[in-house]
């Protein structure tokens, strides 16, 4: 029996972090219930972060060019790391 397109759609954002089954489908059923532009706004905004957005080659924060902001930085002492579990840490 096929998967429903609505089951489909909750059964991928449960594979996202800290989603399960219940937050999976209100985010589902928030976006079948908007405005389609909401959803089409999602699909670029995906879309443009995965294809503009790379690790720096130098401590492996994301950045939309090779080296990131902060290792570009004049001001940055080099001598210092920074470590940190996730990039939203830093």
């Amino acid at each position: 029996m096929p998967v429903s397109a609505t089951a489909s759609l909750i059964q991928t954002l449960e594979r996202l972090p800290s989603l399960g089954t219940r937050s999976a489908a209100k985010i589902a059923y928030h976006l079948l219930q908007s405005e389609l532009t909401v959803a089409e706004d999602l699909i670029s905004s995906l879309q443009s972060a995965r294809r503009n957005t790379c690790q720096c080659s130098l401590c492996n924060n994301f950045s939309e060019s090779a080296i990131c902001s902060i290792c570009a930085s004049e001001k940055r002492d080099a001598a210092k790391i920074c470590i940190v579990s996730m990039p939203w840490d830093v």
